[in-house]
């Protein structure tokens, strides 16, 4: 079973929250992501397993290319997944980290 992210992740005290050890700063935005995935294995072991799922730990990096619309601008990059989690029953949060940044002019 899926758990929120609360549940799941809790920082220890007195570390800093995630959002202040991001390396840039972030730009709420709308805008529309396709993911395409550039190798279709991977290699894991699992540490859970039960009759409805499992967990499983992998080292591969899960490379993908993105393109997305931003301010009526299509950009698109190598990226890597670095997260997934469950935000809401049916939906993931997915966490990419670009290949290279993007320009100022690519965060509208």
């Amino acid at each position: 079973m899926a758990s929120t992210r609360s549940e799941a992740h809790r920082e220890p005290r007195g570390s800093p929250r995630s959002s202040d050890r991001r390396g840039n700063p972030r730009k709420p935005t709308i805008a529309v992501f396709t993911l395409r995935w550039a190798d279709g294995c991977v290699l894991g072991s699992g540490r859970d397993l039960s009759a409805t799922g499992a967990y499983l730990v992998t080292s591969d990096d899960l490379e993908v290319q993105v393109r997305f619309s931003v301010g009526g601008r299509e950009v698109e990059r190598r990226a890597r997944i670095v997260r997934v989690e469950s935000v809401a029953p049916g939906s993931l949060g997915i966490a990419i980290q670009f290949e290279a940044p993007l320009l100022d002019g690519e965060l509208a």
